[in-house]
């Protein structure tokens, strides 16, 4: 009997579902809540407090990192595994990270820092060829960077 494969954890954001289904990535909203047109499954574990929301960048991901740190990260990494079965996930957000208010970080960002750093496992945003292909017409050097990743 063969090894289980490994899923790949992504990150990204909400107008990226077709692309995300169309590459059989499940996508997974971890917002407070998702748009209306949205028919995916939700993980609110992962999500930030409304409260959180008007915090300056380093006191919003200590105020982040603090929930994150308080809650069985098992019981929402195990949703994860039964939803996507052996398909790779993308967690979603809103926010587009070159036009939204949050000057490249949202808490999808954060999260993947704090996987990172407190459990070993890289999460990547998720980027196709079309986005690397428009980031070297447009010189963002931020989309290249983060093209280079890999998850394992």
């Amino acid at each position: 009997m063969g090894e289980k494969r490994k899923i790949k954890i992504y990150t990204s954001y909400y107008a990226k579902v077709k692309e995300l289904r169309e590459n059989n990535i499940v996508p997974i909203s971890i917002s407070l809540k998702s748009p209306e047109w949205f028919n995916g499954l939700s993980i609110r574990d992962f999500a930030p407090e409304w409260s959180f929301m008007k915090l300056p960048k380093e006191e919003y991901k200590k105020a982040y990192f603090k929930k994150l740190d308080s809650i069985n990260i098992n019981i929402p990494l195990r949703h994860v595994q039964s939803i996507a079965g052996d398909k790779d996930v993308a967690l979603l957000c809103f926010e587009s990270l070159k036009t939204d208010r949050h000057d490249d970080w949202c808490h999808r960002t954060m999260l993947a820092e704090w996987f990172k750093k407190n459990h070993n496992f890289n999460m990547i945003e998720f980027i196709t060829q079309k986005d690397i292909d428009k980031a070297k017409k447009e010189k963002d050097k931020k989309i290249l960077k983060d093209s280079q990743g890999s998850l394992f």
